[in-house]
């Protein structure tokens, strides 16, 4: 017997951001999560968002992200942000329950 799990699972893009017209993409496959997951749970706030902007964006997008040079935070934002749809949350999520 074959049981197949593929209809059953989930193969979306990863998700992706965009600021100030250029577009950042979060890495959100299981391991990757796996991981943040662990680093939310053991590291301070300030560390763990380095922490999370390292393992979550490409060399590529990290450099896209120090071109914006944003202030703190806009910086703490935007990490949260990225955690948050990484673990398929949507961050707008409190604006939704408010209206």
């Amino acid at each position: 017997m074959i049981y197949s799990l593929t209809d059953k699972l989930n193969f979306k893009d990863d998700p992706q951001i965009e600021i100030k017209g250029k577009i950042i993409t979060v890495k959100s496959d299981a391991e990757t999560v796996l991981k943040l997951l662990d680093i939310v749970q053991t590291e301070s706030q300030y560390k763990g968002a380095i922490s999370a902007i390292d393992l979550l964006l490409s060399e590529k997008d990290k450099k896209t992200l120090k071109s914006l040079d944003l202030k703190i935070d806009d910086y703490m934002k935007l990490t949260e942000t990225i955690v948050d749809l990484a673990l398929g949350n949507d961050p707008d999520e409190d604006k939704h329950r408010e209206q």
